[in-house]
């Protein structure tokens, strides 16, 4: 039996109200919707979740996708995105998956994404020993696998 206050009907709706400003992930939804009625068993928040999935209004694929491309936009590196999806609840195979295609379908290529981001923020790296471990640096956090660092860094 639930607490009184907190009803299944209310963790929709504030799910559906989640949903319409953002794409999330299940895992995501289900913490957020936990934290606002933390007094609803799990199985409901769980129910409410796969009530909004089997409707189609959320899904795992669409909020990768739409992850996938707002970091590609922002800069960031294969690793880092693919971490990312894991931390918000994407399985690690599926992931890499979506990556993959999306990777494919707008024919990207990593080190020229690198050297751009070089160009714009180390345009120096080059220069001196100090600037490029600066530049790589920067590289590496923003999830660049170390062979496409030193590639795009002329090493």
């Amino acid at each position: 039996m639930e607490p009184q206050g907190a009803t299944r009907v209310e963790a929709h709706r504030s799910a559906l109200g989640f949903l319409a400003r953002r794409e999330y992930s299940a895992c995501e939804l289900g913490r957020r919707l936990g934290r606002k009625y933390p007094n609803l068993s799990q199985e409901t928040v769980s129910a409410v979740v796969a009530q909004l999935t089997e409707d189609g209004l959320q899904s795992d694929r669409r909020f990768s996708e739409s992850r996938i491309r707002n970091r590609l936009g922002k800069g960031y590196g294969p690793v880092y995105i693919r971490q990312d999806l894991v931390a918000r609840g994407i399985d690690p195979t599926s992931a890499a998956q979506m990556l993959n295609e999306i990777v494919a379908e707008e024919d990207i290529d990593w080190l020229a994404h690198a050297r751009q981001l070089v160009e714009r923020r180390h345009p120096h790296a080059a220069d001196d020993r100090h600037s490029w471990q600066r530049a790589a640096r920067y590289l590496q956090n923003r999830g660049f696998p170390s062979d496409i660092v030193a590639r795009a860094l002329g090493r």
